[in-house]
C-alpha cells in the first residue's frame, strides 16, 4: 500500500493542501515556501527512524497547525508585506527545526537510547518555536476575515448607490470608513489611505447638502485621513486634515458638548502629534494641554469610560514636554499615565497591556534623560518582559521596539558601570 493510500482522511486532506500550495505559482513566494518546508519537515521525521511516538505526534501537530492557516490564506491570496514577513518567519522556524532533526539523525542508535529523556525537551522546544511563528498568522486571519467582509459590504453598497443614492451613499461612506480602519490595523497603509480619502470625499459632499446631519461624520473621516497621511509621511497634508477636523468638532461641541467633547479631545491629541512632527513644539504643547484638561473633566464624570483616553493624552503630553526639554514635567505626566494604565491592565490585560508597555518605556526614557539610571533599570526590565509577551501578536513591530528597549537597558547598565551585563543586553538586542 502506498504512503498516500495509507493516510487517514484528515491527514490525506492536509497533505493535499500542503502539496497544492507548495506547487502554486500565483501565491506570494513565502506561502508556497512554507508549505514546501512543512513537507520536508514531515519527510525528515519519517527518516529519523525513532521509536519515540512524540516525534510522530509533533509531525501531526505541525502539519495540521500550518494547514489551519495556510489553507484559508491561500484562498485570500495575500500579497501585503506584513503577511509575507510572517510566512517568512514561519518558513525560517520550520527550516531551523529541519536542521535539528537532521542533526538528530546523525546520532547513533546507542546515543539515542541514552538520551531518550532529552527527546521530550527537544520536541517541546521545536513545538513552542513553531507555535510562536504560527500564532501571528492566526491573528492575521482574523484581520483578513474582517477585511473581506467589509470589502463585500463596500461592493454591495456601491451597487445599491447606483439605484438609490440618497439612502445608500451615507452607508457606503461608513463602510469605506470601517474598511480604512481595518486596513490601518492590518498595516496596509496605502490601501487604508485610499479608502478613507473616498470616505472623506463622499462625506464632504453630504455635509454640503445636510451640514447638521453629516458634519460629525466628515470630522471622523478627516481625523482618520490625517492619521493615514501621517503614517505614510505626508505630514503637511495630515496637519491640514486634522485642523479641519478640529474646527468642525469645536463647532459641534458648542452645540452639543456632552456628545462631542470626547471626539474633540481625541482630535486634539492627533493635532498635537502633527504639529510636533512639523517642529511646532509650542503649539503642540498648548493643544495637548487642552486635550488633557478635557479628559480630566470627562474622567470626573465617567471614570471607567474615559480613564484610558486620559492616560493616552498624558502619554502624549509627556512626549511633547520631553521634546521641549521640560524633563521634570514630562516625568510627572508619564508617571500619572503609567499609574492609570497599571490599574487598567490589572482589570483587562488583553485590552491594555500594549499601551501599558509603551507608557512604561516612555517612563524609562524620561528617567534616563534625567540621569536616573538606577530608577530606569527596573522599569526597563518590566517593559522588556511585556514586549516579549506581546511579540507573537505583532512580531515586526515588537522586534523593533524590543531591540530598542534592550539597547536602552544596556545603556543604563553601562552608565552604572555594569559593563558585562550591558554587553549581554546589547548582544541580545542585536540578535533580535
Amino acid at each position: 500500500m502506498s504512503t498516500q493510500e495509507s493516510l487517514k482522511p484528515t491527514e490525506n486532506g492536509a497533505m493535499n493542501v500542503l502539496k497544492t500550495v507548495s506547487e502554486s505559482t500565483t501565491l506570494a513566494p513565502p506561502i508556497p515556501n512554507a508549505a514546501r518546508s512543512v513537507l520536508r519537515f514531515i519527510e525528515a521525521i519519517k527518516e529519523l527512524d525513532s521509536d519515540n511516538s512524540e516525534w510522530r505526534t509533533l509531525t501531526a501537530y505541525v502539519r495540521d497547525a500550518v494547514v489551519e492557516v495556510i489553507e484559508p490564506m491561500a484562498k485570500v491570496g495575500p500579497s501585503d508585506r506584513t503577511t509575507k514577513e510572517k510566512f517568512e518567519k514561519l518558513d525560517q522556524a520550520i527550516l531551523k527545526a529541519i536542521g535539528e532533526i537532521e542533526a538528530e539523525k546523525a546520532i547513533s542508535d546507542s546515543e539515542r537510547l541514552q538520551g531518550v529523556g532529552q527527546d521530550h525537551e527537544k520536541i517541546t522546544r521545536i513545538k513552542l518555536r513553531l507555535t510562536d511563528a504560527i500564532i501571528p498568522l492566526k491573528v492575521r486571519l482574523i484581520f483578513f476575515g474582517a477585511m473581506v467582509a467589509t470589502q463585500e459590504a463596500v461592493k454591495t453598497y456601491r451597487e445599491l448607490v447606483a439605484k438609490d443614492p440618497e439612502t445608500y451613499t451615507p452607508k457606503l461612506a461608513s463602510s469605506l470608513q470601517s474598511l480604512s480602519e481595518i486596513l490601518s490595523e492590518g498595516d496596509q497603509k496605502n490601501e487604508a489611505l485610499q479608502a478613507v480619502v473616498e470616505a472623506a470625499e463622499i462625506r464632504r459632499q453630504l455635509a454640503l447638502e445636510r451640514q447638521a446631519t453629516f458634519n460629525s461624520d466628515l470630522a471622523e473621516s478627516l481625523n482618520s485621513l490625517s492619521l493615514c497621511l501621517y503614517s505614510v509621511g505626508r505630514n503637511e497634508e495630515a496637519l491640514a486634515a486634522i485642523e479641519e477636523a478640529v474646527d468642525i468638532r469645536r463647532r459641534l461641541v458648542v452645540e452639543q458638548p456632552t456628545v462631542f467633547t470626547p471626539d474633540l479631545a481625541l482630535s486634539l491629541d492627533n493635532f498635537s502629534l502633527c504639529l510636533s512632527k512639523l517642529k511646532k513644539e509650542e503649539e503642540a504643547s498648548v493643544v495637548i494641554e487642552e486635550a488633557v484638561g478635557m479628559h480630566r473633566q470627562l474622567v470626573t464624570e465617567q471614570p471607567s469610560t474615559f480613564s484610558p483616553d486620559l492616560a493616552q493624552t498624558l502619554n502624549s503630553l509627556s512626549c511633547r514636554l520631553s521634546e521641549m526639554g521640560r524633563q521634570e514635567e514630562a516625568l510627572v505626566a508619564i508617571q500619572e499615565a503609567v499609574e492609570i494604565r497599571r490599574r487598567l491592565v490589572a482589570e483587562q490585560p488583553d485590552a491594555y497591556k500594549a499601551d501599558f508597555a509603551d507608557s512604561l518605556y516612555n517612563l524609562a526614557i524620561d528617567l534616563q534623560g534625567l540621569g536616573r539610571h538606577n530608577d530606569a533599570l527596573p522599569v526597563l526590565c518590566e517593559t522588556i518582559e511585556l514586549y516579549r509577551s506581546l511579540h507573537s501578536i505583532r512580531p515586526s513591530y515588537y522586534d523593533a521596539v524590543l531591540r530598542d528597549a534592550l539597547l536602552d537597558y544596556g545603556a543604563s547598565l553601562s552608565s552604572l558601570g555594569r559593563e558585562a551585563e550591558a554587553i549581554a543586553a546589547n548582544d541580545e538586542a542585536n540578535s533580535e
